[in-house]
């Protein structure tokens, strides 16, 4: 699921964790995601503070799944997700938030969004969702 695997019959597989991306303002909250991403076995390539931090880092670092959360300092989390899924579409997108109305849900699924997820102090689903996203990102 969050492993790719390369070489042809006879060879040793090589795997690698999935590549994630975080974008969250809060340094504690980030240092936490981070962690528990980490700890799960996932590879968090980059992180960033902000909107325009975080479109720089999901161009740069192409990952498989790039976290988003959906209120940073200079705009709306679900509108930098519009605008990777139109110049990355490779990237899978979780919006995480501790709150995202009910439109913005609707509007994240529409555009793509693999899951809208509520931040907790377990991350339980946080972990699901980008495990799942990740599987879904492999060709």
């Amino acid at each position: 699921m969050d492993e790719e695997s390369a070489g042809g019959p006879g060879t040793a597989t090589i795997t690698r964790p999935a590549r994630v991306v975080l974008v969250e303002d809060h340094p504690a909250v980030r240092e936490q995601l981070t962690a528990l991403l980490r700890a799960a076995g996932l590879d968090v390539v980059a992180v960033a503070g902000d909107l325009r931090g975080g479109h720089d880092a999901v161009r740069t670092a192409r990952p498989e799944v790039a976290v988003v959360d959906n209120r940073l300092p200079d705009g709306r989390g679900i509108d930098l997700c519009a605008l990777l899924a139109r110049e990355a579409p490779e990237v899978a997108l979780i919006v995480h938030s501790g709150a995202v109305t009910d439109a913005e849900t609707e509007r994240a699924l529409a555009l793509g969004v693999a899951a809208v997820v509520p931040k907790s102090l377990r991350g339980s689903e946080l972990l699901a969702a980008v495990r799942h996203a990740a599987g879904r990102s492999r060709p």
